[in-house]
């Protein structure tokens, strides 16, 4: 009988020893610091914030963009179009001749890098330009806020007169077109200010003359010129404005004194050459 109260005893003393361990080892589960499991879960929400960065760093882009340093090659960052720029030369030239490049290839492509039109523009050799460098810039010459393509001609003449030729952006079709009523503007000047392309001339010594030209939709159209010659013989200026009107240049009636205060303006900033973003130039 005493002995098996003690074996009762003794899985009595043993079944609470073993419930008290469970109950610290559970108190101990609950009271411990959160801070343990803490760096675990920072450092995998820290990676996942790091990859997303990764994914749409715009910085990544913009490496990407700035290790192409081919001059032929740029990115127009307005409209989102990048163009390549080819020069195709006569093998059988003088390297040292200006007139070695025969034609112009610039291909245009979209954002994702396709190509959408390739410009092939043929010079004509038969008068040899002067300061001719091949250059090829962008700027808004019909001023609607899409940075068209010029082509520099070089200069021609005794005078040294300037041409370009010119393809517009039509934000219709998203392609070029070419306007072949600009390539016949001498000395082209845009003034973005009074939306108009200015262009001047010199006969001579004794004879020069200026002119605005204005868009009138997609066309080119003079809107106004202005003469002045010179008698040798009574050393007399003589100046005739003349303004469209009508379809037709009409000659004003305006007097010198007026004429002059409404040119002065305009052919301060004569001087110089077409400004814009350079795509290609040798």
């Amino acid at each position: 009988m005493k002995k098996n109260l003690l074996i009762i005893m003794y899985v009595f003393i043993f079944l609470f020893l073993s419930a008290c361990n469970q109950s610290n080892r559970d108190s101990a589960r609950e009271n411990s610091s959160p801070s343990t499991e803490a760096p675990d879960h920072k450092r995998e929400e820290s990676k996942n914030q790091n990859t997303a960065a990764l994914q749409d760093d715009p910085i990544s882009e913009d490496k990407t963009v700035s290790e192409d340093k081919t001059q032929a090659a740029d990115t127009d960052y307005n409209s989102d179009y990048k163009y390549e720029v080819h020069p195709v030369r006569d093998e059988n030239a003088d390297w040292k001749d200006i007139t070695t490049i025969m034609e112009m290839q610039i291909a245009v492509a979209d954002k994702s890098k396709k190509t959408i039109q390739t410009i092939v523009y043929k010079y004509d050799l038969s008068d040899t330009p002067a300061a001719f460098t091949g250059k090829v810039l962008l700027a808004d010459v019909n001023f609607d806020g899409s940075r068209d393509i010029l082509l520099d001609l070089g200069r021609y003449g005794n005078q040294g007169i300037k041409y370009y030729a010119c393809y517009l952006s039509n934000p219709v079709t998203k392609k070029y077109e070419e306007a072949p009523e600009f390539q016949e503007i001498q000395n082209p000047i845009l003034n973005a200010a009074d939306q108009e392309i200015l262009s001047c001339w010199r006969n001579s010594a004794s004879s020069y003359g200026y002119a605005k030209y204005r868009w009138d939709n997609s066309s080119l159209e003079m809107a106004a010129q202005l003469s002045v010659d010179y008698d040798i013989e009574t050393n007399e200026e003589h100046i005739t404005e003349e303004q469209l009107e009508n379809g037709k240049m009409v000659r004003t009636d305006a007097g010198k004194e007026a004429i002059q205060n409404e040119w002065q303006l305009d052919t301060e900033v004569w001087a110089g050459d077409i400004a814009g973003k350079v795509l290609y130039e040798e």
